[in-house]
């Protein structure tokens, strides 16, 4: 891997769009800083299971509340 590039900690692709950005939401580094705004969607979790800090992203890329509505619509 190029390890120069920016890369999913999930997926490790370092394939970005306006849509699904790569984003460093929390307190971890290196190889683990970047995960895409779908992976956060999907996982909709308030901390990071890594670093255990804050999961914090910008509100005009992703509405964390609308994303814990739609899971508790679902369930």
């Amino acid at each position: 891997l190029d390890t120069k590039k920016d890369r999913c900690r999930i997926c490790y692709s370092s394939d970005a769009s306006p849509s699904n950005p790569l984003l460093s939401p929390c307190l971890c580094s290196g190889s683990l800083l970047f995960i895409h705004l779908d992976w956060l969607s999907f996982r909709a979790v308030q901390r990071c299971e890594i670093c255990k800090g804050r999961v914090v992203v910008d509100p005009n890329v992703f509405d964390l509340k609308d994303c814990y509505m739609r899971i508790r619509q679902v369930n």
